[in-house]
């Protein structure tokens, strides 16, 4: 009864809940399922900055805020059984390990509330995508129990730092998932270009530079600089040049992705 309640109300939807260690962390594979959740929306954004709080050495420490906040995710579940005897063993089942982990964060001051939730989605034909929340506890709810289906609860976690989508590969014969993070797609190679263009500024005047990022999925950010040759020059974080003494002079965009991928242009500053 409550597996069929899960699969109608998550459309197949599963979650995993994995131990925490840091920012790149990403569990190898699905082992820690979170059973019987009737109901779950994570990452919601809002328009306001949060600050959340993360584990560094012995306690707690503050971490930067996100720019954009996330709510907190509360998860409706179900401990499926008849009265007091309920299925799943004793410390195994989704009811009691979080039920645990809230309790033991509660108790121990939160050193060892951090964790992991996996949201695996399905995509049709065997395939899923997954993306990873961090979380801390924020609130447990005991909740009601029914000699029917067994005892409604719910628990809800504060995520903190940014979203990781993840490539998810799953295996039917054992129902199982592996996990790694999604590669970011970073700059190769960036042609660097100028106003129709062209090869010459005069002294004090103005040329607008521009940058082209391959490949084109690639972030086209990039750090604008000029490398002084026979004369000199100044640009600022808009690519906008302007000569100062006559020479020649190499203008130069670096990718923000950390790929260290740059491109350049020589230009020659004339005189009035």
């Amino acid at each position: 009864m409550a597996q069929e309640y899960f699969v109608l109300s998550n459309f197949g939807v599963r979650y995993f809940m994995e131990t925490y260690t840091d920012s790149n962390t990403v569990p190898a594979s699905g082992t820690n399922e979170l059973k019987d959740i009737l109901s779950c929306n994570l990452g919601s954004i809002t328009k306001d900055t949060k600050k959340y709080k993360t584990l560094g050495g012995n306690g707690w420490d503050s971490i930067a805020p996100l720019g954009q906040g996330q709510e907190d995710a509360t998860f409706e579940a179900i401990r499926g059984g008849t009265g007091d005897v309920y299925t799943g063993a004793a410390g195994d089942s989704t009811y009691t390990k979080v039920r645990d982990w809230m309790m033991k964060s509660t108790a121990q001051g939160g050193q060892v509330s951090p964790k992991c939730i996996v949201e695996v989605v399905p995509r049709g034909d065997n395939t899923y995508e997954g993306t990873l929340y961090y979380v801390i506890p924020a609130k447990w709810g005991p909740g009601k129990r029914d000699t029917e289906t067994g005892q409604e609860y719910t628990f809800d976690v504060s995520p903190f730092g940014p979203q990781v989508p993840l490539k998810v590969t799953y295996t039917e014969e054992n129902d199982s998932f592996e996990f790694e993070k999604t590669p970011s797609v970073v700059a190769t190679s960036i042609t660097v270009d100028s106003a129709g263009s062209a090869t010459t500024v005069k002294t004090g005047a103005t040329l607008q530079m521009s940058a082209s990022v391959l490949p084109a999925e690639a972030s086209q950010s990039v750090v604008w600089s000029v490398t002084p040759g026979t004369g000199t020059g100044t640009i600022n974080a808009s690519g906008l040049l302007t000569g100062g003494n006559a020479g020649t002079i190499t203008v130069v965009a670096t990718a923000t992705d950390g790929s260290g991928i740059s491109g350049s242009k020589e230009i020659t500053v004339t005189e009035e």
